[in-house]
């Protein structure tokens, strides 16, 4: 049904997503059928597992990456470092540890955006700030990646 209202014009694009890690061999044989323009799927400083072969796949392909869960469903953000350790990242434009974590994700250029849950409009405005230049380099996603594995 999606690629015939595609094809009619109707729907602009069509996507496929799972968050599961065993379900990815299936979605990236979706990914090569050439039926989808995007795929959805978790990605964050803590769990990076679809880098190594979906990330890589998609952008072979051409295919968006929308990141799910960029904040581990709040997990991630709960267990902030202490903020001295965010000092290294404020030449970033980094000035809170959800902005840390968002840019992580958005510092990797197979990734086309992020979807960050959030109820608060000031959150919201806070986050949507990670996603401007600069962004990291492979040093500062380490580093990113070394405080949530200290936690």
């Amino acid at each position: 049904m999606l690629e015939r209202l595609k094809e009619e014009g109707r729907v602009r694009s069509v996507g496929a997503t799972h968050y599961s890690r065993s379900a990815f061999p299936q979605l990236m044989d979706v990914m090569q059928s050439g039926r989808v323009d995007f795929v959805q799927v978790p990605y964050n400083a803590a769990d990076v597992a679809v880098a190594d072969e979906v990330l890589p796949l998609a952008a072979e392909l051409g295919l968006g990456v929308i990141v799910m869960v960029p904040l581990g469903s709040g997990r991630l953000v709960r267990n902030a470092p202490p903020e001295g350790d965010l000092r290294p990242l404020r030449e970033f434009g980094v000035e809170t540890w959800a902005q840390a974590l968002l840019k992580f994700v958005l510092s990797d250029r197979r990734v086309t955006c992020a979807i960050p849950a959030t109820s608060s409009p000031e959150r919201a405005r806070e986050n949507a700030r990670a996603g401007e230049p600069p962004f990291f380099g492979e040093e500062e996603r380490e580093y990113v990646g070394q405080l949530v594995r200290s936690r």
